[in-house]
């Protein structure tokens, strides 16, 4: 066995044998290990979805130097070439990362790989010459400096050292010429690495192309020049159910002119299986569950102190978060056990981050109130004015019942009915009931305002005097109070009209009047009197008892014997046929003719 190539076991072929040589002695090893693939692969995190369906993107890594990759199944990836494709998927899915790599130790198929065997194992469209100087004839040689003036003294690519072999080959300048090919048994199912070792000439460089069972696998390869240096070329092959292969290396590229150019040297050919390693990553449906107590009682005694509800059942771990929401949460909003002091509907929502999105459960819990709960209620049917000196409060809306008492305060408004629902008060201002079931330290309160209107009333009255000769005269309540919200009513001995009235009242008669003013609103009332006069007593008119004209009387005197006498009267007499003889406005007339006489006082 040459110690030019490396014999290790393959991954891909258990049980093979070992040939080690070891100071000379031969020895044969049939073993069950298997050599180490030099990359590792990681699928990465397993991945979570909400209930329904969704997208996650998957985050594969590969360390080491990897030939190829795949993700298997591609049901639902957005790609199966690259490392962090995103799965689109209904439901959980578990998804293989395999990557393949060349494997130092793994066997070259190659019957002598390196040409140290001679022209044996492999065969070529070329014609072997000991000096190829003839397009299409190639020569196993230690330099290629030996065969061509166009090539420096190079060594070999396998020992470096002037003693190893490679084929020079002197180009047909035609294209796609078969320059090496070897049937291999190959294991079905397995990806093979095709690799060799070139450099060619300064002039019309070859083309090469791996070619197995007729077919180019991998990308050409156009080497340049570059002295003495060796360039790599390669390509992967997938056997799928054969089990034997047809490998060659062809020059494609039809280069030079058939007698100058495309030279080139082949040396190191390999043919080996590549190793694999995988890894599995699963997407799954996140279970979030939100779970607490349907019903909670909440009790009198924990009014102040609240009742807790317990969401502990509920979905817990990295990544979840928790929130109450409802009429009172009082401690533990966001936490799985929340305390609450108010009966109501209480949510509990239960949130995962998965990372490809936020998923979401929910319950509610009803806190029902404690069943010997009381209830307070009051009102005040009306308020205190100047006539309504106390109200009686009406609670007449709270729990009854055996064993539940009242109680309201301030207690030294109360006049009576402290201990009832119908307590009657003395005072404005805010009263509280409080209803207790003392055996079940159930309590509930109330608060009523009783409010009061004591806005005054104002009354004022005035009247001219009466004539002496009567007639009638307006009374006048100028400067009491006016509005809306106030009435009138005039009392006395002389109304005539307007008795309800401010200004307008109508009396004809001396007397005393009185205004009554009242604010409707405050029952509040205020009086005033007014006396109405009239001028002195009319004066008195009289006359002399009157005689008979006739012809031993022409004429008779008419005196006003019995009128009223002083300074200030004065008299005058008339009559409808005007036969007065002398003054008219004297004591006295004396008539001359029959008729009525008229004497008028004042």
């Amino acid at each position: 066995m040459s110690l030019k190539s490396p014999r290790c076991h393959d991954p891909f072929y258990p049980g093979m044998r070992y040939f080690i040589q070891v100071l000379g002695v031969l020895l044969f090893f049939q073993t069950a290990l298997i050599a180490q693939c030099p990359i590792t692969v990681d699928a990465g995190p397993d991945q979570l979805i909400c209930t329904g369906g969704g997208s996650a993107q998957l985050q594969g890594n590969i360390t080491g130097d990897f030939v190829n990759f795949r993700w298997t199944p591609g049901t639902g990836l957005s790609s199966t070439t690259v490392l962090d494709p995103t799965a689109t998927v209904g439901g959980t899915a578990t998804y293989t990362l395999t990557a393949s790599a060349v494997n130092p130790s793994a066997v070259n198929l190659v019957t002598n790989p390196g040409f140290e065997s001679g022209t044996a194992g492999y065969t070529t469209s070329y014609a072997y010459s000991a000096t190829p100087i003839t397009p299409g004839s190639y020569v196993l040689t230690t330099s290629p400096s030996l065969v061509s003036s166009n090539f420096p003294p190079c060594d070999d690519h396998t020992f470096g050292d002037g003693t190893g072999y490679m084929m020079f080959v002197n180009g047909t300048g035609s294209a796609n010429a078969q320059v090496w090919c070897q049937t291999i048994p190959v294991t079905p199912n397995t990806t093979y690495n095709l690799s060799a070792w070139t450099a060619p000439s300064p002039i019309s460089p070859p083309v090469l192309q791996f070619v197995v069972n007729g077919s180019p696998a991998g990308a050409s390869f156009a080497p340049s020049y570059n002295g003495c240096t060796w360039q790599p070329f390669s390509a992967t092959w997938s056997s799928g159910a054969a089990t034997s292969a047809t490998f060659c290396i062809n020059d494609i590229s039809g280069s030079g002119n058939g007698l100058f150019g495309d030279d080139f040297t082949l040396d190191d050919i390999s043919v080996t299986a590549l190793c694999s390693v995988s890894d599995q990553v699963t997407v799954s449906i996140a279970s979030v569950n939100a779970s607490a107590p349907a019903t909670v009682t909440l009790p009198c005694t924990s009014l102040q102190t609240g009742v807790t509800l317990n969401g502990s059942a509920s979905t817990a771990g990295p990544n979840v978060s928790y929130s109450w929401s409802g009429p009172s949460v009082i401690a533990g909003e966001n936490t799985a056990v929340a305390t609450v002091n108010e009966p109501g509907t209480y949510t509990l929502t239960v949130s995962l981050d998965t990372g490809n999105g936020v998923c979401t459960d929910e319950t509610t819990v009803t806190v029902l109130p404690d069943p010997f709960t009381v209830v307070a209620s009051a009102f005040a049917p009306s308020e205190l004015n100047c006539t309504a000196l106390t109200v009686a409060l009406n609670g007449t809306g709270s729990s009854t019942g055996a064993g539940i008492t009242y109680n309201w305060q301030p207690a030294a408004n109360v006049v009576s009915g402290g201990g009832s629902l119908m307590p009657v008060v003395n005072s404005y201002g805010d009263y509280t009931l409080l209803v207790s079931n003392p055996a079940h330290g159930c309590t509930a309160t109330a608060t009523v305002t009783v409010s009061e209107n004591l806005t005054p009333a104002n009354a004022e009255a005035n009247a001219p005097t009466l004539p002496c000769t009567g007639g009638n005269i307006a009374l006048s309540g100028s400067g009491s109070s006016t509005g809306s919200e106030y009435s009138y009513q005039w009392t006395g001995p002389g109304i005539v009209i307007g008795a309800s009235s401010l200004n307008n009242c109508t009396v004809n008669a001396p007397g005393t009047y009185t205004l009554l003013v009242t604010n409707e609103d405050s029952n509040c009332t205020s009086t005033a009197t007014v006396t109405v006069t009239q001028d002195g007593p009319p004066p008195i008119a009289a006359v002399s008892a009157p005689g008979v004209l006739n012809c031993n009387n022409p004429a008779l005197l008419i005196n006003n014997t019995g009128s009223s006498t002083g300074a200030d009267i004065t008299y005058l007499w008339g009559t409808p046929n005007g036969q007065i003889s002398g003054p008219q406005d004297g004591s006295s007339i004396s008539v001359i003719a029959s008729g009525l006489y008229v004497l008028t006082v004042t």
